[in-house]
């Protein structure tokens, strides 16, 4: 039998981007480079707050009428 049977492994975050020193800018060009886990509500219908289409024309930098 295996040493490790029993023990879990922590699971490590991929780290693609420091964010911590960036301009409000820079991060925003950063988050439209991939999904993040707020994203998905929207994308998959659950989230009260956004829909697919805002995740998509957030992720294009496409302006929305009547938006902020």
């Amino acid at each position: 039998m295996p040493e490790n049977v029993g023990q879990r492994t922590r699971h490590v975050p991929l780290v693609l981007v420091e964010t911590g020193n960036l301009s409000r800018e820079e991060w925003l060009a950063c988050r439209r480079q991939g999904i993040g886990g707020s994203d998905v509500a929207g994308i998959m219908g659950i989230s009260p707050f956004r829909t697919a289409r805002d995740v998509y024309y957030d992720k294009l930098n496409i302006g929305r009428r009547g938006s902020r």
